[in-house]
């Protein structure tokens, strides 16, 4: 093929570097075979000039090259702005360990030694591709948040001076001027707090912000509810309590069906308030005998514009006397909510890309271990990534398991367990995971966020997963050329989770490094 010549890319764009015909050809072909755009380049200077006028994804290259050799080209491309994130690959003979060390320090992500396995080229290019664009990706989210943040930050501002204008042309009468004049200082108070803050002070700014409606109001109870449709529950995340009232359930998500009447109101964004629980509708029943339980006397709920997954209310009750609610300060409230919810949902975001880079990393430097690992290495890597990615995740236990020939059965052949958590059984029947195993045979990963909420023709799965103490978990096929040899499960044992597209898509990969590990 022409070297100048680039084949319409399906799943990514490589450049070839090598001063050998044959060795070109061989990789070439290799790696078309598997829909990727090849180019192929002779020399380094001609490899650097085709990288330059259109930069491929990724870059695989020989350390040693009639000119320029491979180090000087690696060099080069990590010097330029174009091309500087290209992950490069060395390929070839390495005259000794130096030479790869030095490739590291050239900038390299890895290096392939000949001959030239059939399945790990094309796994490594993919593996590398695959972080290449997910860094990517967690760049522009960062981006996208951080101007997200610098919007809010602009509306806060503007809305702390708006809310000194009000209070300088307010001419209501005296006692309400004041009583509105000092609610409106506690809100300027409590923007200034929130303006220029880090991420890490959320939660003990909001729970300040509740003492202080709790002091300002003389009520008893104050606190910020996260509301989900799709869970079909609601959350107390923060709240505040006068002394001697007895607390509510936090961090625990509970049914709309305790509150039917209020929650149907907040769905089409009404506010819904009391100063006695007779005020209440008859059609809300079963949301007064709950308020009665609860000892609830006044109460009112305030609705939180907020983008989904989740809806916010502001919920501030009266114990031990009945409380009005002035209309007057609403709006605030409402404003003062959306304020606190949304230092959650950017909290959360940051959180969430934290996680993901800090998983990337994982990811990265146990894809490093197995690369050219001893094979009398390989069971104690296995196990040692386990460990890893279960303390990482704050799992109860990570297991690793190799199904029977006849595929009635998975032996466990590798597992790490938390210290506290119910250990696994040695080998694992697939008449007592039927919907599970069928699920893996077909190569796909079985995501279980909720174990009570497997479907109905899951239900031999549901019981056994149970009695092994499992809630939540992550099971990932181990396939080698289109054969299931196994599976990856990483379980949580306390509560239900949520697995995260780019989360699975990361422990996958993962997964497919400890495939072709188990297979060597």
């Amino acid at each position: 093929m022409n070297d100048l010549q680039r084949t319409e890319p399906e799943v990514g764009n490589l450049l070839i570097v090598d001063d050998s015909l044959s060795e070109r050809q061989v990789l070439e072909e290799m790696l078309k075979g598997r829909g990727y755009g090849v180019r192929c380049a002779g020399t380094g200077q001609a490899a650097l000039q085709f990288a330059l006028e259109d930069p491929p994804d990724l870059i695989l290259v020989a350390p040693r090259l009639a000119g320029m050799d491979g180090f000087e080209v690696c060099r080069r491309l990590k010097a330029e702005a174009r091309t500087c994130a290209i992950p490069v690959i060395f390929i070839g003979t390495f005259e000794d360990a130096t030479a790869k060390i030095n490739a590291f320090a050239e900038g390299a992500v890895d290096f392939i030694t000949k001959p030239y396995p059939l399945e790990e080229v094309p796994r490594r290019v993919q593996t590398h591709l695959a972080l290449y664009r997910l860094q990517h990706h967690l760049e522009r989210l960062l981006e996208e948040r951080i101007a997200e943040l610098a919007l809010v930050n602009q509306r806060l501002t503007m809305a702390n001076t708006s809310l000194r204008r009000e209070i300088e042309h307010k001419t209501q009468a005296e006692q309400q001027l004041k009583d509105r004049l000092d609610f409106e200082q506690l809100l300027s108070d409590i923007s200034a707090r929130f303006i220029n803050m880090g991420g890490e002070e959320a939660d003990a700014i909001i729970e300040s912000v509740l003492h202080m409606l709790i002091e300002f109001f003389k009520v008893d109870r104050c606190g910020l509810i996260r509301f989900s449709m799709k869970d079909n529950a609601w959350r107390v995340t923060h709240a505040a309590y006068a002394p001697e009232i007895p607390h509510v359930p936090e961090n625990t998500d509970l049914s709309l069906s305790l509150f039917p009447y209020v929650s149907e109101k907040i769905i089409n964004r009404e506010i819904v308030l009391f100063s006695n629980p007779d005020e209440l509708p008859g059609e809300a029943a079963i949301d007064k005998k709950t308020y009665e339980e609860w000892e609830i006397r006044s109460a009112i709920n305030i609705p939180v514009s907020v983008s989904e997954p989740y809806h916010y209310i502001i919920s501030i009750n009266a114990v031990r006397q009945e409380c009005e609610w002035p209309e007057a300060y609403i709006s605030r409230l409402r404003l003062l909510g959306e304020y606190m919810a949304g230092m959650l949902q950017r909290q959360e975001a940051r959180r969430q890309l934290e996680q993901q880079m800090k998983l990337t990393e994982l990811f990265s430097r146990m894809s490093a271990r197995f690369v050219h690992l001893p094979v009398e290495n390989v069971d104690r890597e296995i196990e040692e990534g386990l460990r890893e990615f279960v303390r990482f995740f704050h799992f109860g236990r990570g297991i690793l398991a190799q199904f029977s020939v006849d595929r009635k059965s998975a032996v466990v052949t590798h597992r790490w367990v938390q210290p506290d958590a119910l250990m696994p059984p040695s080998e694992i029947a697939s008449r007592d995971i039927p919907w599970v195993t069928a699920q893996l045979m077909r190569g796909a990963p079985v995501i279980i966020s909720d174990v009570a909420d497997l479907p109905e023709d899951a239900n031999v799965d549901r019981e056994f997963l149970l009695a092994l103490g499992l809630r939540s978990g992550l099971y990932l096929p181990l396939t080698i050329s289109s054969t299931c040899l196994g599976f990856l499960v990483l379980a949580d044992l306390r509560a239900p989770r949520v697995w995260a597209a780019d989360m699975v898509d990361t422990l996958q990969s993962a997964a497919d490094v400890l495939a072709n590990a188990l297979e060597r």
